[in-house]
């Protein structure tokens, strides 16, 4: 019933205590049945008319009939039919896309939600009242940046943004984005800051072996993923620094080195990120910092986890039992939300959707994975099955970026 008159109900945890929830919810149903009484004479009127027609005319179709005088009588009354009202009645996409009405006042429920990345610009309490007052519905925060005292501060903020100004109950989620398992390169022979020219053509040593670490240049590169040359074959690729780089591995010389050619040019520098496409990795779905930060998150009771490179039904009740580990209670009732980058989590999306609460397309990391002009396949699939299987969806990065 809340919801069919236009009001949010908020969760009874999360970002306000029992009695702040209750008494947000009580002013907006008040306001809201306010407005519906008011409107009341005006549609009793209309209905009366309408039937008075259906009755005269007695079509063969009354229900369709009576709908379309009552849109006829609001329009009379000076106003635009409501939330695309004419749309609806549309029997398929292509006439209920003609009949759409820029006049039309939308509903004030947004079926869409907005997620915010909160960084140091935007966590001042009055900025974040500024960014719900346009529209922020989520408060996300990245844990690949940002110390736990950081993060600490802006769950306090915009608890104390909602508090000061509720804006008539409309509550505004916390999600935690966990770093996730990760494939890095070590630091430049010349420093940390240094970089050095990857030229096309050119034969490249990769290997894990420790003494490495600190000593890539142009002919060598070390990376931090022990079992990379036991599940790289001849042929394969090593996309660095989201794709800036590519490799070619020609050969696997022993348990710890590959050489591989460099496919373009171009300039790497120090603890870059790599992906390794349609290669399915023995990483674990949790480093000892996504434990540490979700157990934070639990403590700060958060309301989601944005789980990074999810790629198998078993990596979700992972995080599930990791959340529940160090809370039995809240920890269950947080939701995870299974970010798909890469592969392995496309092959296996069934199974993660039957297991997570929702799911989002990581669009960015997932283009590195997949070529470009397949994103939009991949995309249209996993909305649609979360779609049909009743559970939210975010489309993520690169929006518009990818449209140049």
């Amino acid at each position: 019933f809340l919801h069919a008159i236009g009001v949010v109900v908020p969760s009874p945890r999360g970002l306000l205590f029992h009695e702040d929830a209750y008494t947000i919810m009580q002013s907006s149903v008040d306001k809201r049945m306010d407005y519906l009484r008011s409107r009341r004479s005006t549609m009793e009127g209309a209905l009366s008319q309408a039937m008075q027609k259906v009755i005269q005319a007695a079509p063969d179709d009354p229900v369709k009939f009576l709908a379309q005088q009552l849109l006829e009588q609001t329009s009379i009354s000076g106003s635009k039919p409501l939330h695309q009202a004419i749309a609806q009645d549309a029997t398929n996409t292509l006439d209920h896309n003609t009949k759409l009405d820029i006049y039309s006042a939308p509903s004030e429920l947004r079926n869409t939600g907005i997620i915010c990345t909160i960084g140091p610009k935007t966590q001042a309490p009055d900025k974040l009242t500024m960014l719900r007052q346009t529209g922020m519905n989520v408060m996300r925060m990245n844990f690949s940046h940002g110390s736990h005292a950081e993060h600490a501060e802006r769950v306090a903020n915009l608890r104390e943004s909602v508090k000061a100004d509720p804006l008539t109950g409309r509550l505004c989620a916390i999600a935690l984005d966990t770093k996730g398992p990760e494939i890095r390169t070590g630091n430049q022979k010349t420093g940390s800051q240094g970089e050095s020219k990857m030229v096309m053509g050119t034969t490249v040593t990769v290997t894990t072996d420790e003494q490495y670490k600190q000593e890539c240049c142009a002919e060598l590169i070390w990376v931090d993923y022990k079992n990379l040359p036991k599940v790289m074959k001849v042929g394969d690729l090593i996309y660095i620094d989201d794709g800036l780089l590519s490799l070619k591995v020609t050969s696997i010389d022993n348990d710890k080195t590959l050489k591989c050619e460099v496919l373009n040019t171009a300039m790497l520098g120090s603890h870059k990120g790599c992906n390794l496409p349609e290669v399915d990795v023995d990483l674990p779905a949790l480093s000892e910092k996504d434990k540490s930060d979700l157990a934070w998150g639990v403590s700060q009771e958060v309301d989601m986890v944005f789980a990074s490179f999810i790629r198998k039904a078993s990596d979700v009740r992972e995080v599930r039992e990791c959340l529940v580990a160090a809370d039995p209670v809240y920890g269950k009732r947080i939701r995870i939300i299974s970010k798909i980058e890469n592969h392995e989590g496309m092959r296996n999306f069934d199974e993660v959707l039957q297991e997570t609460d929702g799911v989002m397309v990581a669009r960015g990391d997932l283009g590195i994975e997949i070529p470009p002009e397949k994103v939009f396949i991949a995309q249209k699939m996993m909305i649609s099955k979360c779609n049909k299987a009743g559970k939210p969806v975010i489309c993520a990065t690169q929006m518009l970026e990818s449209m140049t």
